[in-house]
């Protein structure tokens, strides 16, 4: 997102100053906006709407906001935005090497340990806590195909798994394309346990699904 062009030489250096002095906290973002707290001689709340990957709107709690539309806090936002956004873009390479890695050294019984604990659980927790659900779906969506080629849902422990996605999946579920998520999940039941399980699976997951899965039993 191109954003510097908005703010003056003399207050984007000062905002840039306040961000590497850690003055930005209580931090949070997603797809529609940034907001948080930056600490000087008093503590103000800046909070900038985005669409389409656009400044929409940027407003500040600080005096100097009220009779001009940018200042240091904004920017300093703008900078802790950019770090962020960073770090994010730079795990999504890691998440592919990591697992890759851990595909060479480890069993099946242990790998699924790892995706489930490492990503499952604190991974996409930490994404979907950043308000990053879009990421988070896509981290869950890699997981599972890993989980797939695999046969790892033949591992003990796999209906716990399928728990837990299920769980992290509700947050940023709207993201998803619901035709192809019940489809996977129902092949993966039926490679592991056959009808029985795929019935489970079919009342697991009636709340989000319902439409669907009465459209699919009518036929």
């Amino acid at each position: 997102m191109k954003w510097k062009s908005k703010f003056s030489t003399t207050i984007k250096e000062r905002g840039k100053d306040y961000f590497k002095r850690n003055r930005v906290i209580n931090y949070k973002a997603d797809d529609h906006s940034i907001s948080g707290d930056v600490s000087g001689s008093h503590v103000y709340h800046v909070n900038i709407e985005i669409e389409d990957d656009k400044i929409k709107t940027m407003s500040c709690t600080c005096p100097y906001a009220y009779s001009h539309t940018t200042c240091k806090h904004m920017a300093a936002l703008l900078f802790q935005y950019e770090k962020e956004e960073e770090i994010i873009n730079m795990n999504l390479a890691y998440y592919a090497s990591d697992i890759e890695k851990m595909i060479e050294y480890l069993t099946a019984p242990q790998l699924l340990k790892y995706l489930w604990n490492h990503y499952i659980c604190d991974e996409t927790e930490r994404l979907i806590d950043m308000g990053k659900y879009i990421l988070a779906y896509d981290l869950i969506n890699y997981v599972l195909l890993v989980v797939s080629d695999f046969s790892l849902y033949k591992q003990a422990g796999y209906d716990r798994f399928l728990t837990n996605v299920d769980f992290k999946l509700k947050y940023c579920i709207r993201y998803a394309s619901r035709d192809e998520y019940i489809y996977m999940l129902l092949y993966m039941a039926k490679e592991k346990d056959g009808t029985m399980y795929c019935d489970k699976v079919k009342d697991f997951y009636r709340y989000f699904f319902y439409s669907y899965l009465y459209q699919e039993e009518s036929h």
